[in-house]
């Protein structure tokens, strides 16, 4: 396997510059996020073969970033509900959608109480994670990084209980709500502390945490229920090395000051629903951008001029700050044409 085929050296040390505000280039980076949603239906296979055979999973990867310039990350991909099937949740394949374990805010305490903390050794799909993970690097070698995609406590919560569940339980049991997350943050510090001994790691480059609901809470219910829990498992890995990645592609510009305060480095994949500047303007200085061009209306239903003009716009709107990665707002739909992002990535990368 011919690794130059699959990677961009340049936009790689861009990126890990940008990512850590030390971007002094007039270049700026680009970061792609294609899994099975965008990569099943490009290359026309099922999204069973693609969730159940791992070589079809890597190969679609490596595929994609051949195709487009050595942009995407790498890594095993069993989307949304890799932790909390840990749980035992039940799984709706190939969608991955999730069958919340209770109806109604009746059953909530009583499972939140008998609800004991998973082994990620074992449990859910977390072992074919770590199979799949280091098949994947005897593959790929140097071009798969030590990341796990993972969830929030509160998003895990979620998908336990119900959205519906979650959010009436903050205001008629919070004492429950708070037990479950708890439970969910010490789950989410017991997995990264099994990664770091089965990749024989003494800290972190990265740790990831991705949710999409805190954008419909209040700053007031996001303080309560959302941050502490997640600052937890920031603040335990804590390092010099260790940047902070949070993915919210919610609409949160009620939330933007309080990123910084939760041990957030970089903002990925976030709220393209409003525009860069806002959040330039307000933590631009403290947080790395990994945005926000909007995935359906831009890069899927936009023509490759729609995607120019706009990736231009924010291009231009970041050009002050040292922190900026050129990016959609959240993972690519299987709508978006080839040549959008073809556009997408000729754009960043001929701008200076």
């Amino acid at each position: 396997m011919k690794l130059a085929e699959y990677k961009n050296d340049m936009n790689d040390s861009l990126l890990e510059e940008a990512l850590r505000l030390n971007n002094h280039s007039n270049k700026i980076p680009a970061w792609l996020h294609a899994r099975c949603n965008f990569l099943s239906k490009w290359l026309n296979i099922p999204a069973e073969k693609y969730y159940g055979d791992v070589r079809v999973m890597l190969e679609s990867q490596l595929e994609f970033r051949k195709r487009f310039k050595g942009v995407n990350t790498l890594a095993p991909d069993y989307g949304v509900a890799l932790l909390p099937s840990a749980f035992g949740i039940k799984v709706v394949w190939p969608e991955g959608f999730m069958i919340p374990a209770i109806k109604d805010l009746t059953d909530f305490p009583e499972y939140v109480e008998q609800l004991e903390i998973p082994d990620p050794r074992v449990d859910g799909y977390l072992p074919a994670f770590y199979n799949a993970f280091f098949y994947f690097k005897s593959i790929a070698g140097d071009l798969l990084e030590i990341t796990h995609p993972v969830l929030s406590p509160f998003e895990i919560a979620a998908s336990l209980v119900g959205t519906n569940n979650i959010f009436e339980a903050m205001y008629e049991i919070p004492e429950s709500l708070h037990s479950l997350l708890d439970k969910t943050t010490k789950f989410m510090i017991d997995v990264y502390e099994h990664d770091a001994e089965i990749f024989n790691i003494d800290e972190f480059k990265k740790i990831y945490l991705g949710e999409d609901l805190p954008g419909l809470l209040s700053p007031e219910k996001f303080k309560e229920f959302v941050f502490p829990y997640s600052k937890k498992i920031y603040d335990y890995f804590s390092s010099p090395a260790t940047l902070n990645i949070w993915h919210c592609d919610s609409r949160m510009e009620h939330l933007i000051e309080i990123i910084p305060e939760m041990g957030v480095d970089v903002l990925y994949n976030f709220d393209p629903e409003t525009d860069l500047k806002k959040y330039i303007n307000k933590i631009g200085d403290e947080v790395a951008l990994v945005g926000n061009i909007h995935p359906i209306e831009i890069m899927c239903y936009g023509t490759p001029a729609d995607v120019a003009k706009e990736t231009k716009r924010q291009l231009n709107s970041a050009d002050k700050i040292n922190g900026y990665v050129a990016s959609p707002g959240g993972e690519l739909p299987s709508c978006v044409p080839e040549e959008n992002i073809d556009i997408f990535l000729k754009t960043v990368f001929e701008h200076s």
